[in-house]
């Protein structure tokens, strides 16, 4: 990832909507910690960039909260707190068992296949490479079905929730052994998706919502 001395401005956007997908992605999966400062200047250096690209990523971040600016200085990442996580699952509860509801209406039959294969999986209990696994299936089974409600607007706000709640459950590699109870709460979601019942499904969504918020909120005050 290079800028040359005649990149024009679309060019600097791609170069900055790089470096963007790539700090979120190592924010969220926890390759660069809560508490990590770096400027601008390092980050250039690092990506071969000017400053501008890097600016211009940095401010989404900002604005997303993944990434909190020091005055001259640059940028540190911010840590995850326990209201966070409280608010976080106060705006999933409301918005994710609405799109469960919108999604019974009128799911198509391709996102319920999809749905149906996300369900099932699950992780071994210490075992860093299927709970990673689960965490994108995860992330894919929630965004999935706000996708399925035809809603651009529903789905950007699942994003956000379910980029920031990752970042979490990164972090959490001791989870417990709680997979089998997740595929049974997401098999719940499903079955009520497939059989077109959107109070049902709204109700399966609050229910694994609301165990999810127990499991973690437990792990975080240990």
């Amino acid at each position: 990832m290079r800028e040359s001395r005649s990149t024009n401005p679309r060019q600097r956007r791609v170069l900055a909507d790089g470096i963007y997908d790539r700090l979120k992605a190592e924010i969220i999966t926890g390759a660069l910690k809560p508490g990590h400062c770096f400027s601008e200047t390092d980050l250039a250096r690092r990506f071969h960039v000017s400053r501008t690209p890097i600016r211009e990523a940095c401010a989404l971040l900002e604005k997303e909260g993944l990434l909190q600016g020091i005055p001259y200085k640059g940028y540190f990442i911010p840590p995850i707190t326990f209201d966070d996580l409280q608010q976080l699952y106060q705006v999933q509860l409301i918005v994710e068992s609405a799109c469960a509801e919108l999604a019974a209406r009128a799911i198509a039959a391709d996102h319920l296949r999809a749905l149906e294969q996300l369900c099932q999986t699950s992780y071994a209990f210490e075992d860093r490479k299927s709970y990673f696994e689960f965490i994108r299936a995860n992330f894919r089974f929630h965004t999935l079905i706000a996708e399925a409600t035809g809603n651009d607007l529903l789905l950007r706000i699942v994003l956000d929730v379910e980029n920031k709640l990752q970042r979490f459950f990164y972090q959490t590699i001791g989870l417990g052994a709680y997979g089998p109870l997740l595929v049974e709460e997401h098999t719940a979601i499903v079955q009520a998706l497939r059989e077109g019942d959107p109070q049902r499904a709204r109700r399966a969504m609050e229910r694994h919502i609301q165990n999810t918020k127990e499991r973690t909120s437990k792990l975080f005050l240990k």
